[in-house]
């Protein structure tokens, strides 16, 4: 301690940042002297480079100086307003004849979507998960036979319906032939024309045709008088002529009855066929449930018909095979028959590249197993999505081709 406080005092502070000062103050005035002076050029190109010369960059200090944001209103309620409901209705056209021709529009109530295998027997519920998309569960609901969905709902609604047509048509006053036929679109007798404003006006034919039954009555009466007038003339000379035997006058009956007839409406123009009417059959015709193609006319315009094919063949189809193809494309029921080695895979592969193209699933049976396993082992070879659902084998079941067996 002694040594360190000797060495302190021996120190001299100030004499030595005087020193230090002097010698920074030197080194500075060093280095001024060797700096040069700048050109006129050299001092405009810096003056040019700094101040005219554009920038890509804007300054960070004038931006936030003169940058503004504007405050977006913020409304909370749009966060707690509802999606539109989905419509319980839609608008159905109602087809007649094989072309299909619309004859009138009705208003069909559709299932809500809720309704699941669960709570509805409905066909359009929602499809089950993909675990029990093919075999199902013992819990969900079977479907509803076709033919039987709200029967008892549409009867209350028809006879309804019918009350309310009944009642409107006694306070208006018809007739009964206004009450059978119905004048309008539910009728089937359509009063508007398209294109036209008003249809036609039934009013002013009633009223003529009332004012010439009127005058046929007035007509008939006055001859009826005139007759009158001259069978009591005749009465009256056979009486002073003399007794005579009273014979009947058939003509004079005869025209009575025409007179009457001619009076009542025989024939009503609503009433008559629209068009011809087929001789009547004691047999009655049994309903037909499919169309039979004839195999033996032969398709020549069939690339024309079916322009895209699903699946191209190396060979040349058959008839049945292109008319299978040709209602096959457009969206028909096909039920092929014919015999061993006919082709009839080439149908079933044509509808399994059809709802592969589709996005749709195709559903392949056969009664055995060993031809089931035979058909996946081909359709892998030919298709990517290929599954197989057999009694004791269950491989990729939500492929969009399935192979299954009957008792699946």
């Amino acid at each position: 301690m002694q040594q360190v406080q000797i060495n302190a005092q021996a120190l001299d502070v100030d004499a030595e940042l005087d020193a230090w000062i002097d010698g920074a103050g030197e080194a500075t005035e060093g280095k001024r002297r060797k700096r040069q002076p700048q050109s006129a050029e050299e001092l405009k190109r810096e003056l040019e480079e700094e101040f005219l010369a554009p920038s890509p960059r804007f300054n960070t200090q004038w931006l936030n100086r003169l940058q503004k944001r504007w405050e977006a209103p913020v409304d909370y309620a749009d966060l707690f307003e509802l999606a539109p409901t989905q419509t319980r209705t839609v608008i159905r056209f109602t087809r007649e004849g094989l072309e299909g021709r619309v004859t009138r529009y009705r208003e069909v109530t559709v299932p809500a979507g809720s309704a699941t295998a669960k709570n509805s027997t409905s066909l359009r519920r929602r499809p089950a998960g993909r675990a029990e998309f093919v075999r199902g569960a013992a819990g969900f609901y079977p479907f509803e036979p076709g033919g039987l969905e709200a029967v008892e709902a549409i009867s209350l609604l028809e006879s309804e319906a019918q009350a309310e047509e009944l009642r409107a048509s006694a306070a208006a006053g018809k007739s009964s032939l206004d009450r059978i036929i119905k004048f309008g679109v539910e009728g089937g007798l359509l009063e508007v024309a398209p294109g036209l404003s008003r249809g036609f006006d039934f009013k002013k034919e009633k009223a003529a045709e009332a004012e010439r039954d009127a005058d046929d009555v007035q007509d008939a009466l006055q001859r009826d008088d005139s007759e009158l007038d001259r069978e009591v003339g005749e009465a009256g000379h056979e009486v002073d002529g003399g007794p005579k035997k009273e014979e009947p006058d058939e003509g004079l009956a005869s025209d009575e009855e025409e007179d009457i007839d001619s009076l009542l409406p025989v024939e009503y123009p609503a009433l008559e066929p629209r068009g011809e009417l087929l001789a009547a059959s004691t047999k009655k015709a049994g309903r037909e449930w499919a169309h039979v193609v004839d195999v033996n006319k032969e398709i020549t315009n069939f690339y024309d018909l079916v322009p895209d094919m699903a699946r191209e063949y190396p060979f040349e189809l058959d008839t049945f095979q292109k008319e299978a193809v040709y209602h096959l494309e457009n969206g028909d029921s096909v039920f092929v028959a014919a015999h061993t080695s006919a082709g009839k895979t080439v149908v079933a592969e044509y509808a399994i590249a059809l709802a592969a193209k589709h996005m749709t699933k195709a559903i392949y049976t056969s009664p055995i197993k060993a031809l089931s396993n035979q058909k996946f082992r081909d359709f892998r070879n030919t298709f990517d999505d290929v599954g197989i659902l057999t009694g004791d084998v269950q491989i990729n079941p939500e492929a969009s081709c399935l192979i299954m067996t009957t008792e699946i």
